[in-house]
């Protein structure tokens, strides 16, 4: 029992010391433009770098930070990014994610409203062709709200605009 207890204690003041030492990668402005001059990115957030050259993104969360690199974790695989070798930082928010994975049934429903509207409207033999029409706002409206979230960007640091440097 004693062996138990000194055990978890070493281990949660390991924990508490790791936390007091994070290092975290902090991003300055060199360039003007619009947005914070400095932000603070701390271990434990999801990331994505994207390199010169290549249009593709990598996403991980950030688990370790070194005088020139950042490793990223996805899943079981760790990948260590040189700060020399990226063009872009950017910010994974999870709420963002989220909200775009809401707003899709929206923007499918819309867009079937928009072309049910006319297609019923040509098709059909009924009297009551000019209620098809009305399908069209509403389809316009639905799929609009809904792509909100689209629209919203996550932040970026692109290199050409911010110094990454590691406190």
């Amino acid at each position: 029992m004693k062996r138990t207890l000194l055990t978890l204690a070493f281990l949660l003041g390991g924990g508490i010391a790791s936390l007091l030492h994070a290092q975290t990668l902090v991003l300055t402005r060199t360039a003007a433009g619009e947005g914070p001059a400095q932000k603070t990115i701390s271990v434990g957030e999801t990331l994505f770098v994207e390199l010169p050259g290549d249009d593709k993104r990598y996403a991980g969360e950030l688990i370790r930070l070194e005088e020139s690199s950042l490793t990223l974790v996805k899943g079981e695989v760790e990948t260590t990014y040189a700060f020399s070798d990226l063009s872009n930082i950017g910010i994974k928010k999870g709420w963002l994610t989220a909200l775009r994975g809401v707003a899709i049934p929206g923007i499918a429903l819309g867009t079937y409203l928009t072309i049910a509207g006319p297609v019923s409207y040509f098709t059909s033999t009924s009297s009551f062709r000019g209620l098809d029409l009305i399908l069209i706002p509403i389809g316009l409206a639905i799929g609009g709200i809904s792509s909100i979230p689209f629209w919203l960007k996550r932040p970026q640091f692109p290199a050409d605009s911010f110094q990454y440097a590691v406190q």
